[in-house]
């Protein structure tokens, strides 16, 4: 954000292009105000999310993936949303996993 705002305070900021990383809420606002371009994050949100249902999957004793890959994504104006304020993350079935347990 500083570049942005070094950018600005000397007018150049239709020539230089800022790109961050890690979507923090300053940084998502700055990308959907259309200030700064780009923004790649690891996957704090998904690393979290995931991690619940592995380690409730592995401490039931069912299967859980040896890899799972997140893969970094690109957040940019159009898709800020799916980011911040409440990240677009894929449903955990617990119900299923509840069926798989005593199943078991």
């Amino acid at each position: 954000m500083g570049a942005m705002l070094a950018a600005e305070a000397v007018g150049r900021q239709d020539e230089v292009k800022i790109f961050t990383n890690d979507v923090t809420p300053e940084s998502v606002m700055l990308i959907a105000e259309g200030r700064m371009v780009a923004e790649t994050t690891h996957g704090f949100a998904d690393w979290g999310w995931y991690g619940v249902e592995y380690a409730i999957r592995a401490a039931l004793g069912l299967d859980v993936p040896p890899i799972f890959d997140i893969r970094p994504r690109t957040m940019y104006q159009e898709n800020a949303d799916e980011f911040f304020p409440d990240p677009k993350l894929e449903p955990i079935d617990w119900k299923a996993i509840k069926a798989e347990y005593l199943a078991k």
